[in-house]
């Protein structure tokens, strides 16, 4: 892996941590505004103001993060990808509602969140958010929605890498020969007992 493919790595997590503190901002009523919607997903939508949200903290990211030509190349590929990896978050997310319980899930996120934060308990969460017009419940729905897609993809690798018996054995009969190795025997010290009353001589 190169270190520009690490540096994004490390911005892609950053910028999702980030990004739910952005989206604590208090939500703005349809009435005051009309927001354009860039996707549509399963009957869910992603806004203009969510996909510049999302690209505004990944380039602050990135600016805090690379320099020179690495930064100029991360901003390229994100610009240029950036609403394909959210309609593929979205269809993660679709697909985490029939494997996993969300509720279940949200409580977890939501735990983590706190360690990450350093708070300690529910009502100082639930005291901060309120700061910011939103429910625990609106929090742990973003969390979901955006810590549930990496959860459905180590889901995914796991399945797909579990190996039968029949595939063991078949992989065992194919490497057979180079498997099995010739019995060795190492002979370390022979002692033969003399018989009692036996001198030195015949011994």
């Amino acid at each position: 892996m190169t270190r520009l493919e690490t540096m994004m790595r490390r911005i892609k997590f950053a910028g999702l941590l980030a990004v739910c503190w952005l989206l604590l901002a208090p939500a703005v009523s349809a009435g005051e505004i009309i927001e354009e919607i860039v996707a549509t997903v399963n009957g869910d939508i992603i806004t203009m103001s969510e996909y510049e949200e999302q690209e505004e903290v990944m380039t602050a990211e990135a600016y805090r993060e690379l320099t020179g030509a690495e930064l100029d190349s991360y901003l390229e590929q994100m610009r240029e990808n950036l609403l394909l990896s959210m309609i593929d978050r979205k269809i993660l997310v679709d697909q985490a509602q029939r494997i996993y319980d969300l509720d279940v899930m949200g409580d977890v996120f939501i735990e983590q969140f706190k360690q990450q934060q350093n708070i300690t308990t529910d009502a100082e969460l639930e005291q901060l958010i309120a700061q910011e017009g939103m429910t625990m419940e609106e929090l742990k729905t973003r969390l979901v929605d955006m810590s549930a897609p990496d959860e459905v993809i180590r889901f995914e690798v796991r399945s797909r890498i579990s190996v039968s018996e029949a595939e063991i054995e078949a992989f065992y009969e194919q490497n057979r020969d180079r498997l099995m190795q010739p019995a060795v025997a190492t002979l370390r010290e022979i002692v033969i007992l003399a018989p009692e009353g036996s001198n030195r001589g015949e011994r």
